[in-house]
């Protein structure tokens, strides 16, 4: 069996210089591939949306076509890509795994899992990760604009990653 498994692309938009990457990668796999797990934080934001994000048309088309082809698609819910809804499960009948889970391949039993609950001791992001994914947030979210999600979720990534270094100091020792 053939199996590509991808993470923390954080792809925004079909300019940039690694979503042409990326697209050309999963075109040359195209039919050869037997299953493709995405690890998570393959969109830059992707929240409880119903619809394509416009930017993603192209990796949803080309997932879709691979699918079509006979590939199975896992798909890892990330930080900053939950909630995925009917176009993974729907359209490109893929397996979302919120949580992270297990898969068999090749007679062998893998554990899939997203970085972002890697420290158990990172309560505030623990906390932040619920309410994220509450119901409240999951109606909000459904019902605003792509554009003003995309801006709160830009915002939100900058401020995540000018405080990725203090959380990165919280790790126990015992877990390093």
């Amino acid at each position: 069996m053939r199996a590509i498994f991808l993470a923390d692309a954080h792809l925004c938009k079909p300019s940039d210089p690694n979503y042409r990457a990326m697209l050309a990668f999963l075109e040359e796999q195209c039919g050869k591939t037997d299953l493709l797990v995405l690890l998570g934080d393959i969109f830059e934001f992707w929240i409880g949306k119903a619809s394509v994000v416009d930017a993603y048309a192209p990796i949803i088309d080309l997932l879709e076509r691979m699918h079509q082809q006979g590939t199975k698609l896992v798909y890892v819910e990330g930080n900053h890509d939950f909630h995925l809804g009917p176009v993974f499960s729907d359209r490109l009948a893929c397996q979302v795994l919120p949580e992270g889970g297990s898969i068999e391949l090749d007679g062998n039993k893998v554990f899939l899992a997203h970085g972002d609950l890697a420290n158990p001791e990172d309560k505030s992001y623990r906390r932040l990760r619920a309410f994220l994914r509450s119901g409240l947030i999951r109606i909000l979210l459904r019902l605003a604009p792509n554009s003003l999600t995309m801006a709160i979720a830009t915002r939100g990534s900058y401020n995540s990653r000018k405080n990725a270094g203090a959380r990165r100091n919280r790790w126990p020792a015992r877990e390093i």
